[in-house]
């Protein structure tokens, strides 16, 4: 099935932003579907789409040798997407040269130093041009409204387990330390793919928190008592009990 073979160049591209978006709507209505793989095959079937994010389990299991593509994103989440041309096949259009990634518009992705940012829920479309400005492929990605944060411990494998058991006390020995992760959830509890930004303060000087690498935040046992740590991000806040014995 083909939808298009040529596009404007870069330059030209928002102009046509809401005709495509008319098109690729109409073309996925008709049943034009993504196939599996170790890649999200485009709709034009000209290649696959890999996804990547650095957020513990909200991203391993897509990020680095993916073998899956996330069913939805997390609104205000960043993530990338990169594209592999298929070169098995003189079917369609032909990359000519280096390959470019934009989104259709700039109602539900726009692009950030670290990727794409989900702005809006809904169905967002990426799509890959060569040099010349010529659609190659174009993939559909589902934005959703996170409806929970769920706090789990950062020593969990997430790519075994990529959906972990919420975390709801810490306890700590004085001079204690543990590590957790953040991650998002929809209104059916299913994890949601992308990385936010996540702010964590503690109610008193029993605990402290220490931010990590890959999303991950340490709380620190400084004295014997009990405190609230509060966790916020993605418009959403969670509270979590800490108690700190001698």
């Amino acid at each position: 099935m083909k939808l298009l073979s040529s596009f404007a160049p870069a330059r030209a591209r928002h102009a046509f932003a809401p005709m495509m978006l008319g098109a690729l709507a109409a073309t996925l209505m008709a049943g034009c579907g993504s196939r599996g793989g170790d890649v999200k095959a485009g709709e034009l079937g000209n290649g696959g789409f890999t996804f990547s994010c650095d957020d513990g389990a909200a991203c391993t299991p897509y990020s680095h040798e993916a073998t899956t593509f996330p069913s939805a994103v997390s609104l205000s989440s960043t993530f990338d997407v990169k594209f592999r041309p298929r070169t098995t096949s003189s079917d369609g259009p032909q990359p000519q040269g280096g390959i470019t990634l934009s989104a259709i518009g700039e109602t539900f992705f726009t692009r950030g130093p670290e990727g794409f940012v989900a702005q809006r829920e809904g169905h967002g479309t990426i799509a890959a041009f060569d040099a010349t400005g010529k659609l190659v492929d174009y993939t559909v990605i589902k934005i959703v409204k996170p409806d929970a944060l769920t706090i789990y411990d950062a020593d969990v494998d997430s790519v075994d387990d990529a959906d972990p058991r919420s975390v709801d006390l810490i306890a700590l020995k004085q001079g204690e330390s543990r590590s957790f992760r953040v991650l998002l959830r929809n209104d059916a509890g299913e994890p949601l793919a992308g990385k936010i930004g996540v702010k964590w303060s503690a109610g008193s000087d029993v605990a402290s928190m220490q931010p990590q690498s890959s999303g991950r935040y340490s709380v620190y046992g400084n004295a014997a008592g009990s405190t609230i740590v509060a966790i916020d991000g993605a418009a959403l806040h969670r509270e979590i009990k800490v108690v700190v014995t001698p």
